[in-house]
């Protein structure tokens, strides 16, 4: 009887395969297209990554010998810089290479005192690639060229993205004793706010005992 039944209930299984085999067979055959698709994605992307990095390894050996020639050979080297990093953005934005070649091209403009072009670069980069280690390095470089650019007002608000955005980075109590820094030029309350608020949050950092010093000058100017 216990045999019997085994048999049946094999019978019934493969009459169920039987009168559903087309139906099984599509599904397999569109599960094995959609595992070919994904293989091929997977292979583009690493082809992708390959490539991006090589030629973030090419821009950077340009950018090198740019960075140790004399001030007459880099006139030379400037044209083909800009080539590259146009090229990593062009074909490889949303990758580790166009981060790296935003920050680096953010110092190459800032090396030639091109302000503007320097904190375009710097604030693209915290702004595409805001969980980077670098967005909060590119966005106190932005300041300090806002600064360059006397526009205080803007190097103020980099400055306190750093402290709001970043408080974990090692940047954010120097970007505040910068902001007391600026206010004091604007308001001694605002600077004196950003001073406390620098040894509240940061009590063991050496910018830290900077603005105590810069608060006991505020309180005796007044």
């Amino acid at each position: 009887m216990e045999n019997q039944e085994k048999l049946g209930l094999g019978t019934r299984i493969a009459q169920w395969i039987q009168k559903r085999k087309k139906i099984l067979l599509s599904t397999f055959a569109f599960l094995i297209v959609v595992l070919a698709v994904l293989g091929i994605l997977s292979s583009l992307a690493s082809a992708k990554s390959r490539k991006a990095a090589e030629s973030l390894v090419e821009f950077e050996e340009l950018y090198t010998q740019w960075n140790n020639a004399t001030t007459e050979e880099r006139e030379g080297f400037v044209e083909k810089i800009v080539t590259a990093f146009d090229e990593i953005e062009t074909e490889y934005s949303g990758t580790y290479a166009h981060q790296r070649g935003l920050f680096m091209m953010g110092d190459f403009y800032f090396t030639n005192e091109d302000w503007e072009n320097s904190l375009d670069k710097y604030l693209a980069l915290a702004g595409s690639y805001s969980e980077s280690y670098l967005a909060p390095v590119a966005l106190y470089n932005a300041a300090a060229a806002c600064e360059e650019l006397g526009d205080n007002e803007r190097a103020l608000e980099n400055y306190r993205r750093i402290s709001d955005e970043y408080s974990e980075s090692a940047l954010a109590p120097r970007s505040l004793f910068s902001v007391g820094r600026l206010e004091e030029q604007i308001s001694a309350d605002q600077a004196l706010s950003a001073y406390n608020e620098l040894i509240e949050s940061y009590p063991q950092s050496n910018w830290t005992k900077l603005a105590r010093s810069r608060i006991i000058e505020l309180n005796i100017s007044k």
